[in-house]
């Protein structure tokens, strides 16, 4: 607290200039004090920052050094994730290739199968007409007409009146 001299004295006196040169040597030594500590302060900052420099510098170097290494793994995994993808896309393409395939060739194989039996069906349906045209030969070439006539006998025999009748 900074005192200050009385009021009831009107001009300058010997009194208020010593009450002022006391507290301006009270306030000279306040600061030296403070100077003295903020040197003292500095200096043991300073022998700290050099028994602690070196080893903050090589810890921070190591930091650094993890870090560095850090970004090329980040690099390294990163281009195995691109890596991965790129085959997975490539896997992909190869899958829809091989299924078209597998399609193109399912529908290939259902034709031959449809043409083999279509060749079967009209192999067999031929066989067959050979077979009732050879029928037809085996038989007299008037065999219809024999035929008829017999059942036409047999019908008249059977509606004219008979000799014993009459």
């Amino acid at each position: 607290m900074i005192r200050r001299p009385p009021r009831s004295t009107q001009s300058r006196s010997s009194a208020a200039s010593d009450v002022y040169k006391r507290q301006l040597q009270s306030l000279i030594k306040e600061i030296e004090q403070i100077e003295k500590e903020l040197d003292a302060v500095h200096d043991k900052s300073k022998n700290e920052q050099q028994e602690v420099g070196p080893a903050i510098n090589t810890k921070r170097d190591e930091f650094l050094k993890q870090i560095e290494d850090l970004k090329q793994k980040k690099k390294d995994l990163s281009k195995e994730w691109d890596k991965a993808w790129d085959d997975y896309y490539a896997q992909q393409d190869e899958i829809k290739q091989i299924e078209w395939m597998t399609k193109v060739k399912g529908r290939l194989l259902r034709d031959e199968q449809r043409k083999k039996r279509d060749e079967e069906r009209r192999k067999r349906d031929e066989e067959e007409l050979k077979l009732q045209e050879e029928e037809k030969k085996k038989f007299h070439p008037y065999q219809e007409e024999m035929d008829l006539c017999t059942s036409l006998i047999t019908c008249l025999l059977y509606t004219s009146p008979s000799p014993r009748d009459s």
